[in-house]
């Protein structure tokens, strides 16, 4: 006997596109859906203090969830080295930002970008100006182990 309830499907993506429009639109760079694939770069600025930086949201609905990466500025050093809250780096050297655990189902494809994934950014990147001051990462983190795609 099949599931009584019928599975919720995931937000489209011109929806998507819509929103982060009506939430972010004077801080989004560019936006587009290319084929099967959502990306919107943002000039993000995650507390009054702090310079903006430009952030790629990529997202395809058959991935697991949205990648971010960090365009500008580069990523800095602390005492020599990088933040470990990071997945890997695009060919470009763009660091893909982790927001989110993979293992925690954090990231929901019923979920909208613009009120979920883009503030957990935002919180990345609050925390990695912390981390480049103190050298402690001041967000709840899972160790990740070695990293892969």
């Amino acid at each position: 006997m099949g599931n009584k309830y019928p599975k919720s499907k995931a937000v489209a993506l011109p929806v998507q596109l819509l929103q982060l429009r009506q939430t972010y639109g004077d801080v989004i760079v560019e936006s587009e859906i290319k084929g099967s694939v959502l990306r919107s770069t943002l000039l993000l600025t995650p507390s009054r203090e702090s310079a903006p930086y430009k952030i790629l949201i990529s997202y395809k609905l058959s991935d697991y969830a949205p990648h971010a990466f960090l365009i500008e500025p580069m990523v800095q050093l602390h005492d020599g080295k990088l933040p470990e809250h990071v997945y890997n780096y695009d060919k470009d050297g763009h660091p893909r930002l982790c927001v989110y655990h993979p293992d925690s189902n954090e990231w929901d494809r019923k979920m909208f970008l613009s009120t979920s994934f883009v503030p957990w950014v935002l919180t990345w990147l609050n925390a990695y100006e912390y981390w480049l001051i103190t050298g402690e990462w001041f967000y709840p983190s899972i160790s990740h182990g070695k990293k892969k795609e």
